[in-house]
């Protein structure tokens, strides 16, 4: 019989070319990060924007953090925009039906619900004064307890209670709406703040990213 020879085969490599396109990335070696003396709209956005990014970079340390308190609490991880969801926290949930006690909840929910018990509202009142004056202060009065209760104020300061006993901070935003005021909880995760501007505790710019 005759002797067969291999045949060598010869892979056929084909270049696969990918046509990409460059992002617009911000120079941040020539921003100077001083939106306040911006000479027009447009550099107002650009440093606006540059400065929110960078305080992103910088409080991505303390998101961090708030995740890990917000973790003790409720035993799951703190999902917000300033920080990647995927890489926050990887860690796995217990399993189901596994007899826990968690401390950390126990505590702050007895206490957050010690403090919310009272219900603190501002009093207008009046020294010596007509009746007229008197009735202005009793109707008043009556406004502020009819704005707390269409606002729901004393639910949302019980959620701001929390807030401060699980990551430090409880915020709610007062605002204007419609030509009405408004009350918003608010993460404390959700405001960055320059820490230069922040030095002495009394900043003067905060920027809200949600």
């Amino acid at each position: 019989m005759p002797k067969r020879i291999p045949v060598e085969e010869k892979k056929i490599v084909k270049d696969i070319t990918v046509k990409t396109k460059d992002k617009p990335r911000v120079d941040e070696a020539n921003r100077s990060y001083k939106w306040w003396l911006a000479q027009n709209d447009k550099q107002l956005m650009d440093e606006l924007l540059s400065t929110t990014n960078y305080l992103s970079k910088t409080s991505a340390i303390r998101v961090r953090q708030a995740s890990i308190f917000a973790r003790l609490f409720s035993g799951k991880p703190l999902y917000n925009y300033l920080s990647n969801v995927g890489t926050l926290d990887n860690s796995q949930q217990l399993p189901i039906g596994r007899p826990t006690s968690n401390v950390c909840y126990s505590c702050t929910d007895t206490l957050s619900s010690r403090i919310t018990q009272d219900r603190p509202r501002p009093v207008f009142l009046t020294n010596e004064a007509h009746y007229k004056e008197r009735k202005v202060a009793e109707t008043m009065n009556d406004f502020i307890l009819g704005e707390f209760f269409r606002l729901d104020t004393y639910k949302k300061g019980a959620f701001a209670c929390r807030d401060s006993l699980v990551i430090g901070d409880g915020l709610i935003k007062v605002g204007r709406r419609d030509n009405k005021v408004f009350h918003e909880r608010t993460l404390a995760t959700e405001l960055l703040v320059d820490y230069n501007d922040a030095y002495y505790g009394e900043p003067l710019g905060l920027i809200q990213k949600r």
